[in-house]
């Protein structure tokens, strides 16, 4: 079948609720995306894939746009986060059907933004790991897979597509390792090892990798550090080095990608190098983006995972604070090469902007607002207060209006749950003002 829906079209979805009537009950918007849903799970039944396709995330692009202020408020209203994170999973397995895994990976990729619990993460995972298998993403599937099972041990589907998973990582290695010694010709040297040479062959994927990456051209330097974390050069205690930068490397890369799963696997993978490495009196190369930047983003992806995640994303966000404060402000690099006697490369000036922003007032205010939203889960508003404001400080320091208004609003929220009306009211304010420039500017 083609991606595009085909054939007379179906009977148009329910209206969404007007003003007046969500103002006398608030629960319409519920029933309303619940309709919306309903009408895409009778395309599926017919196998008309595409318009379901089309049903099932218009539901959740009409209930955003008619029922709440924004994409994101909608998304801290649980009883409509649940319908919406089924309605996107409903929709990735239609693409498979369809065979269009792309779309599939990008529509699971919105329903964990939905925070999915229980078996309807497991199916996220599932449809997830199906579609990066079938992309030739192995070590994109991996993690999602095994994720799955490790949630429901006995369901079938997920061991299956577990087992695929693992033998065709497999197969990946076996080629990676064909690949690195495919150009080593052992007779010009009996003194060069096969190891050794595949450490000089992975040393210059690396560099070839991280090249890639302060270019923003993650999707071309995620399999090059892949490839080496595969290859033979890689292993054993002389390796550790290299395993600890390529797993930084393609824990950025899948981060960027919005691949959340794998890259927390990464970049997990990297601290524990890390740790090993300190231990152990090794030697190895800071990594040119920083480490502030790769616990902000073990922290987000661990965060996306869902709420039984969301302690050990707590942890990282606060070991981030932590990095932050000690590597303290952060310069771009931007003066002329010999400035002051000192050559400075582009790839310097091009790092120097990522770890700019990983330590920046911005990145520190998403750190305290994530700290919020898991303090909220586990204390209620109370204990969510003080990292909310945190983040209102920064926010305003950093000088993002959109964020000034998003951390406005959550102050407000937490406000009226606390029963504090008055600066409830205060802070809502402050978030139509701050909403009010941001269309100014856009305007302009």
């Amino acid at each position: 079948r083609e991606g595009r829906p085909s054939g007379p079209p179906p009977p148009p979805p329910p209206p969404p609720p007007a003003a007046a009537e969500l103002e006398a009950d608030p629960e319409a918007k519920y029933r309303f995306v619940a309709a919306y849903k309903a009408a895409g799970n009778e395309l599926f039944k017919a196998g008309k894939y595409a318009w379901a396709i089309r049903t099932y995330t218009g539901a959740v692009d009409a209930l955003s746009r008619h029922c709440y202020p924004s994409r994101e408020r909608m998304l801290w209203d649980y009883f409509a986060r649940v319908p919406c994170a089924q309605c996107y999973s409903n929709a990735a397995l239609c693409a498979i059907k369809l065979a269009d895994h792309a779309h599939a990976a990008a529509l699971c990729e919105h329903a964990m933004e939905c925070r999915p619990e229980d078996g309807d993460l497991t199916k996220v995972l599932l449809r997830h790991g199906q579609a990066r298998l079938e992309l030739g993403e192995v070590d994109a599937a991996l993690p999602l897979l095994q994720r799955a099972a490790d949630k429901e041990p006995t369901n079938r589907a997920v061991r299956a597509e577990l087992l695929r998973a693992k033998a065709a990582a497999k197969a990946a290695a076996k080629e990676a390792d064909a690949h690195v010694f495919r150009h080593v010709d052992l007779s010009k040297s009996g003194l060069t090892s096969r190891r050794e040479a595949a450490a000089e062959e992975a040393e210059g994927q690396l560099e070839r990798a991280f090249a890639s990456l302060l270019d923003c051209e993650d999707a071309q330097a995620a399999p090059l550090f892949q490839a080496v974390l595969r290859s033979k050069g890689s292993g054993g205690p002389s390796g550790a080095p290299q395993r600890l930068a390529a797993s930084y490397g393609a824990g950025v890369a899948a981060y960027n990608l919005g691949r959340h799963a794998e890259s927390a696997a990464l970049l997990a993978t990297f601290f524990e190098a890390k740790a090993a490495c300190e231990a152990e009196g090794r030697d190895y190369t800071a990594p040119p983006l920083g480490t502030p930047l790769a616990r902000f983003y073990l922290a987000h992806s661990t965060y996306a995972l869902g709420r039984d995640r969301w302690p050990v994303a707590a942890d990282h966000l606060r070991a981030y604070l932590r990095e932050v404060e000690q590597a303290g402000p952060q310069r771009v690099l931007n003066m002329p090469n010999g400035w002051q006697g000192r050559t400075i490369s582009d790839g310097e000036r091009k790092a120097s902007r990522f770890r700019n922003r990983a330590c920046s007032d911005e990145a520190r205010a998403d750190a305290h607002a994530m700290l919020s939203l898991i303090a909220e889960q586990g204390g209620g508003a109370e204990a969510a207060l003080e990292d909310a404001r945190r983040a209102a400080e920064l926010a305003q320091a950093g000088g993002v209006v959109e964020q000034r208004a998003a951390a406005a609003e959550r102050l407000a929220q937490l406000h009226a749950a606390l029963g504090d009306t008055a600066a409830a009211e205060e802070q809502a304010a402050l978030a139509a003002a701050a909403h009010a420039e941001a269309a100014e500017k856009a305007a302009k």
